[in-house]
């Protein structure tokens, strides 16, 4: 996992710039389709990750805490409210 960089910040613009739909990824992520999954993670990651280690200035604890998110957000992705 990397910390947000020029490059990512880029390639973030350009998943904007192809209008990912996030809402269509989360209701495939319903379903169990490993692909959106991945998509989201791969949207996500590098913000989160950035927000980790500014919080526990640790980059294995950040590492942990970005991995567990993920980890009960997939588990618990049927009770996630898409219109909240």
């Amino acid at each position: 996992m990397r910390v947000l960089d020029s490059k990512s910040l880029c390639e973030k613009q350009i998943s904007l710039a192809k209008n990912i739909d996030i809402q269509s990824l989360i209701k495939e992520a319903k379903k169990g389709k490993w692909k959106a999954q991945k998509e989201l993670y791969l949207f996500y990651a590098d913000d989160m990750m950035a927000i980790a280690i500014r919080y526990t200035k640790d980059m294995s604890a950040a590492k942990d805490l970005v991995q567990d998110t993920f980890m009960r957000f997939f588990e618990k992705i049927e009770q996630f409210d898409i219109n909240r």
